[in-house]
């Protein structure tokens, strides 16, 4: 009897060992998961220059894209198509951004989302609304570029082939003419033997 309860006390030893290990193997394979959600997106947007109100930044040549944060009564100078100019911002609300750009002043109502393209010197700015932060209009602005059409210059060889021929032709009938003039006096001189005859 006393060896049967010995029995039996180690198989309930092993068995909750055993358990104890899948939990701990379970605890293991939770703690894999939770690493793996840690991972954070490789692209970003450029950190924007922030202007408060009543300030004004400098962001230099806008040939690439510039992105500001403005806030209602701030103002960005840059330069444009080797001009400068100024970009402020005269209101805010949740959905929408009111800017002047000038020298020469053109206004502007943007939704968020909204791309513009305005004309200054005779070329193209493009300004996007993104979105509205903590008050400020989160905008981002620079030079339009568009791809560049090769104009494709008409083939000359015809041309050529033309004038060729043309000599050709011109050389032929000076040729023909020439024939023509020295064969002229010997048909006079045959003409007058005949009639001697």
């Amino acid at each position: 009897m006393g060896s049967s309860t010995t029995i039996a006390f180690e198989i309930i030893t092993n068995t909750g060992g055993s358990g104890g290990s899948g939990g701990g193997g379970g605890g293991s394979g939770a703690g894999d998961s939770d690493d793996s959600d840690d991972t954070e997106p490789i692209d970003k947007q450029p950190t924007p220059t922030v202007v408060e109100e009543g300030e004004t930044a400098n962001v230099g040549d806008v040939a690439t894209t510039k992105y500001v944060q403005v806030a209602s009564g701030g103002s960005v100078e840059f330069t444009f198509n080797a001009e400068a100019h100024t970009l402020e911002v005269t209101g805010v609300t949740k959905t929408t951004a009111t800017v002047i750009i000038s020298s020469d002043p053109i206004e502007l109502t943007l939704t968020v989302g909204e791309t513009r393209d305005v004309e200054l010197n005779g070329e193209t700015l493009t300004l996007t609304l993104n979105s509205i932060v903590d008050g400020k209009a989160d905008l981002s602005f620079g030079a339009t570029t568009e791809p560049e059409i090769k104009e494709e210059k008409p083939s000359l060889l015809w041309l050529w082939i033309l004038i060729l021929l043309a000599v050709i032709g011109f050389g032929w009938y000076k040729y023909r003419l020439n024939q023509t003039k020295q064969a002229a006096p010997k048909r006079i001189a045959t003409r007058k033997r005949r009639k001697r005859r």
